[in-house]
């Protein structure tokens, strides 16, 4: 299964959480918004249940090391298919596309160290400190928790996951390329 496979399949995975919430709410007098979030959070409680995790412990663990974690692996991508498109190209331009991957990783890097030392905690107290901060927040901006943690879930991992994949595709060195193959493919 390739990577855009499996992005395509968690979207539409997303997009029938989606659907059947709607759906559910025309026959109930339940809000869609509720009921997409509990969908969420019964697919956390299911895998928590699948591993031996209590929800608070799969929600720390699924929404803010792994999702941290994966948005940072992102950021690393980018880096090696700078380094890749380097060793090909050699040239002032990519050496400096090369240095700014190294640079934008490192903002995601204290990122990443940043939310792990701020959730550096028993699972239980990690959970309560994220949910006190929801709370916090949705009373700061007049919305609701649930608002809060979609737009987190959406500007803090999906809009920089899906930036930094298109940016490596974007650099990665291609062999179908003239410019990029190397000497002996030559013609």
């Amino acid at each position: 299964m390739t990577l855009i496979d499996k992005i395509g399949f968690a979207c539409g995975f997303v997009v029938m959480l989606l659907a059947m919430s709607v759906v559910a709410s025309i026959f109930t007098s339940i809000s869609i918004d509720r009921l997409f979030f509990a969908s969420c959070c019964g697919v956390l409680e299911a895998t928590g249940l699948a591993w031996g995790l209590t929800y608070e412990e799969i929600c720390v663990i699924g929404n803010i090391y792994m999702e941290a974690g994966i948005v940072l692996l992102a950021a690393w991508w980018i880096v090696t298919a700078a380094w890749k498109r380097d060793n090909k190209m050699k040239s002032g331009g990519s050496r400096a596309l090369l240095y700014s991957a190294i640079v934008y990783f490192a903002i995601y890097l204290c990122g990443f160290v940043w939310v792990c030392c701020h959730y550096a905690m028993p699972m239980k107290p990690a959970f309560d400190l994220c949910y006190d901060e929801l709370i916090m927040l949705s009373n700061k901006w007049h919305t609701t928790y649930n608002n809060v943690n979609y737009i987190i879930f959406i500007l803090g991992f999906i809009v920089p996951l899906v930036a930094n994949t298109l940016i490596a595709v974007a650099i990665k060195p291609r062999q179908t390329d003239k410019s990029y193959r190397s000497v002996e493919h030559r013609e």
